[in-house]
């Protein structure tokens, strides 16, 4: 293979740094869920939006509107950003007044926003998501963890509303009094949950021991229920938080007087050995950032270098070639 050929090779090294996956509208995805309540009642649910895509993801904006008199269909708080391959919550709130005069009806929900990267997604790039509402004669409430939804009857899951990690498990219990099995999902964006996944047989209740590993101070833990007759999402907040072991020391007379005799120099020398510890961590932050860059740039300029030594070889052999060709001519 000549110089020639392997030039194009050398410029598509040299461009790889600025190559990266462009983040689209259509990885951002919302599922909604079923909405029970009755007359003269308002039920709250939580719909979960999806980020699939490489860069973070802002919400702008949440619309939700319904399409029947006696109902009235409101957004109640959303997340605002949604990490990269992570996931965001949307609270809608749903009132039925008593004079409602249908038992179910369909709301709507739409969501603008944009990436971190500045590009935008408007309304008509996401469409129009529609969720049912149902509004029934019997009440379907359960409580969980001192939250109450509207979801599924029959199906109790005692996940607490806060869950801060400190070296323990969750233990997670559950009834399902209902005639069919159930799925409970749990995911969470920057969390690592195990097991993920728990079936519970029909007439049943069961105890589950939940190992949960987080990798910020706070993240959301949801617990999407999945059932044949209903659909429902509950949440938790886990708080990574480690309660340091206090000692109780005794500071004797002798102790006190050296800690009193540091010179105003070895206090400078202290904070001057601080300050460069932190100018070190900043500088190996920076490095480990920039670690695909640098070596990037060094693979293309090793195979620069290799260029140029197969050129040179080249030019070289082409006038050995040309001084032999003379000598016979």
């Amino acid at each position: 293979m000549g110089f020639r050929q392997l030039l194009p090779l050398f410029f598509l090294v040299l461009l790889l740094p600025g190559i990266t996956a462009t983040a689209s509208c259509s990885d951002v995805q919302l599922n909604t869920n079923t909405v029970r309540l009755t007359k003269n009642s308002e039920a709250v649910e939580y719909f979960v939006i999806e980020n699939k895509s490489n860069e973070r993801f802002l919400v702008d904006s949440i619309e939700v509107f319904d399409n029947a008199n006696g109902i009235v269909a409101s957004e109640n708080g959303f997340d605002r950003s949604i990490e990269s391959a992570g996931f965001g919550i949307v609270g809608v709130k749903v009132k039925a007044l008593n004079d409602v005069g249908v038992t179910q009806a369909t709301g709507s929900l739409r969501i603008r926003g944009h990436f971190l990267s500045g590009r935008e997604c408007r309304f008509e790039d996401f469409g129009t998501k529609q969720f049912d509402i149902i509004v029934g004669e019997k009440e379907q409430v359960s409580k969980v963890g001192g939250i109450i939804f509207k979801a599924c009857q029959g199906i109790v899951i005692d996940n607490p509303a806060d869950f801060i990690i400190d070296g323990r498990e969750m233990a997670l219990h559950i009834n399902n009094d209902t005639n069919y099995r159930t799925v409970i999902r749990m995911f969470g964006d920057a969390l690592t949950i195990n097991p993920d996944v728990i079936s519970i047989p029909e007439h049943s209740e069961i105890t589950e021991t939940i190992q949960i590993e987080s990798n910020r101070e706070e993240a959301m833990l949801l617990f999407q229920i999945e059932n044949p007759t209903c659909n429902g999402l509950e949440r938790t907040r886990i708080i990574k938080q480690k309660t340091p072991l206090i000692t109780p020391t005794t500071t004797t007379a002798e102790e006190t007087s050296q800690e009193k005799a540091v010179t105003p120099a070895e206090e400078k020398t202290g904070e001057k050995k601080d300050l460069n510890l932190s100018i070190a961590a900043t500088a190996f932050a920076a490095l480990g950032q920039s670690a695909l860059l640098i070596g990037a740039i060094a693979i293309a300029l090793i195979l620069l270098i290799w260029l140029l030594v197969q050129g040179r070889k080249r030019i070289a052999l082409d006038k050995k070639e040309k001084i032999v060709f003379r000598q016979q001519a």
